[in-house]
């Protein structure tokens, strides 16, 4: 018996399918969009001696949370008024198109080939 049992999960789907939820955009008041906006200010705290350009979001495996985490704080700066421009990096298994409704024809493949032409 192994000490430490290797953990298999089945990649969750929905998202690529549907996006993921925008609970600041949705429900606004909920804690958990709170928690959101408590993210985005600490943030903003800790640069608060330099002018903040850009932020990654990322981890170690699929299916973490990562576009979930990232719409929602960009939600969460664009209420604040503030301009955001948010990038899929994720060339396997994009969702932000989905979330957001929008066409991924043209994205981070087509920019990084020369072929973008926004």
């Amino acid at each position: 018996m192994a000490l430490f049992k290797k953990k298999t999960t089945k990649l969750d789907n929905y998202s690529l399918k549907n996006g993921v939820g925008l609970v600041t955009y949705d429900d606004p008041t909920s804690t958990i969009s709170e928690q959101f906006n408590t993210i985005r200010t600490n943030i903003q705290f800790s640069s608060v001696d330099k002018k903040l350009n850009s932020i990654l979001f990322t981890s170690s495996a699929p299916s973490e949370g990562k576009s979930t985490v990232s719409n929602n704080v960009a939600v969460a700066w664009a209420k604040q008024g503030e301009t955001v421009v948010l990038v899929d990096a994720d060339l396997r298994r994009p969702t932000i198109h989905k979330t957001f409704n929008v066409s991924n024809r043209v994205g981070l493949s087509s920019y990084l080939l020369g072929n973008a032409s926004f």
